[in-house]
């Protein structure tokens, strides 16, 4: 797989919810839980359980109860947060400009 599938697959809905069950598969197996036992630590009825490792479909409630399961909800925490500064200057620029409490609509032209 070149760089240019690599990064049109990770702009791929499918793709990044076929990794994002496969990686809850790996770590389910790490963890040593078979599907059954996980179904019952998360709630998540075992038939919604194996379509998400099959199909890669799944609630997001039920999602969230998985990952919690599976003591993985710090990466979920961070989803559509800012980078966090890497700087001085990169703090300084983050904490000196007003934040938008709201986006406007835009004017047709």
């Amino acid at each position: 797989m070149t760089d240019i599938d690599i990064l049109l697959n990770q702009s791929n809905p499918n793709y990044l919810a076929k990794k994002i069950a496969e990686n809850s598969k790996n770590k389910r197996i790490k963890s040593n839980f078979t599907q059954h036992e996980l179904s019952e630590r998360s709630g998540v009825s075992l038939s919604s359980l194996k379509r998400f490792e099959q199909k890669a479909e799944i609630s997001l409630a039920s999602l969230l109860k998985i990952a919690i399961a599976l003591d993985a909800t710090e990466m979920l925490m961070n989803l559509f947060t800012e980078n966090q500064a890497t700087s001085l200057d990169d703090y300084i620029k983050e904490n000196t400009h007003t934040k938008k409490q709201r986006v406007r609509k835009r004017k047709r032209k």
